[in-house]
């Protein structure tokens, strides 16, 4: 599956410098098809041929280590689980607008 579309891409470059939780939409959800993290994606920067983005990453499993932050477009096609079917990361298709402090628990 095609993590970044050309949709995504331009929804992530706008200005956000003046964002807060409450009045931030969330632009693109992914998660681990076999795992237990969740990536809420509301902003991002092309980096040549990458794009680093920003958002909130919600660990299921240890939810006291969910957090905003940045994480490269690249280690998320990168990223397998441990399983015997190395599932990687999936863009959620049926994700609905949500606010960045709907997402954040």
């Amino acid at each position: 599956m095609e993590l970044m579309t050309n949709d995504i891409a331009k929804r992530l470059q706008r200005d956000t410098s003046a964002w807060d939780a409450d009045h931030t939409d969330v632009i693109v959800k992914y998660f681990m098809a076999a795992g237990h993290l969740n990536w809420y994606i509301v902003e991002g920067e092309r980096l040549g041929d990458d794009w680093r983005l920003f958002g909130y990453v919600e660990n299921l499993s240890e939810p006291m280590f969910s957090e905003l932050g940045y994480v490269m477009l690249s280690e998320l096609e990168g990223l397998k689980a441990i399983d015997p079917f190395q599932l990687g990361v999936e863009r959620d298709l049926g994700f609905k607008n949500k606010k960045l402090s709907e997402v954040m628990k």
